[in-house]
This record gives C-alpha cells, sequence and structure tokens, in this order.
C-alpha cells in the first residue's frame, strides 16, 4: 500500500486525474484522519454538493464512514448537480464537460478535483439553489425502459439514461 490502507493508484488511473503514489506518500493522510475532517465540514455545511455525487462521492464516503465506524453527528442533504438541478430542455447531456459547455463555461482540466469542482459550481451559480435544494429532498427513482436494443433510440428521444452497470435505460 501507499498510505496506510490505501491501495496504489494505477498508471491509467493517474494518468486520468494526474494523481501519483509519489503525491500519496508526500501529501497523502490516513483515510481515518480525512474522514474527520469530512465528519467535521458535514456538522458545518448546510449540504454536500457534487457532480455525480449520488452514484460515486456519496457511496464511497458512507462506505468508508462504515468502515471506519466514524459516522459524522450531522449528516447533511446531497446535491447532485446531474439529478438536482432542472437544465433546459435542449441540454441533453449531463456530462460535466457537455454542461459546462452548453452554459459557455470551459473547463481546461477535465477530471482534475479541483477543476471539476470549480466547473460544478459555475453551473450551479446559474440556477437558484433554493429550489435546487427542494429538488434534491426529492427520492431519486429509477423507471427502466422495457425495449429492444433496435429500439435504443425512443429511450435516447424520452431522455432516459442508459446505465451501463446494470445494462438498463
Amino acid at each position: 500500500t501507499v498510505y496506510g490502507d490505501i491501495p496504489p493508484i494505477s498508471p491509467d488511473i493517474s494518468a486520468l486525474h494526474g494523481l501519483t503514489n509519489e503525491n500519496l506518500q508526500r501529501n497523502g493522510i490516513s483515510i481515518v484522519t480525512a474522514l474527520g475532517v469530512v465528519a467535521g465540514y458535514f456538522g458545518e455545511v448546510d449540504a454536500v454538493c457534487g457532480h455525480n455525487a449520488m452514484n460515486f462521492d456519496r457511496v464511497l464516503i458512507e462506505r468508508d464512514f462504515s468502515k471506519y465506524e466514524k459516522m459524522p453527528d450531522k449528516i447533511p442533504p446531497w446535491i447532485d448537480t446531474q439529478f438536482d438541478v432542472e437544465y433546459p430542455d435542449n441540454m441533453t447531456s449531463r456530462r460535466l464537460n457537455h454542461l459546462a459547455a452548453d452554459h459557455g463555461i470551459f473547463n481546461p482540466f477535465a477530471h482534475q478535483a479541483l477543476f471539476d469542482i470549480v466547473t460544478m459550481f459555475e453551473i450551479l451559480g446559474k440556477y437558484d439553489i433554493h429550489t435546487i435544494m427542494e429538488r434534491a429532498k426529492s427520492p431519486l427513482v429509477t423507471v427502466k425502459a422495457v425495449i429492444t436494443r433496435a429500439e435504443n433510440n425512443l429511450a435516447r428521444k424520452r431522455r432516459y439514461r442508459w446505465d451501463p452497470n446494470k445494462f438498463l435505460w
């Protein structure tokens, strides 16, 4: 392992976001310390926000809070800018950089955390946060399209999202 119980970063993942095993050795902190910091922040904020947060960030953080028995005293609501922002009808993609381009925003370093966060907040700032927070309170519901592969275009027209892990629209 590189730092505590964090597995080494593979070269392909390092190429994607720029973090290296050397970065972790030089600047990393233990997962338990990091979770303590996050738990402290959770006590101070009105909401946690991320792009694809419901499928990625929230899952990882809650898994690790449970695994290391570091549950925060307060769990704020989550805002996922993929789902909780009501984008105009002409914005059909929910990929961060596509949304950025649709809003006239350029993200020069895609998949690098700081730049993705700034891009997400630039997009978020164009909408009413109170409306977004209300929308975030509603449950996320999955509606499955029962179609043949030849009918995929019907799901696209209705703006269903393809889930490659579950192989469903």
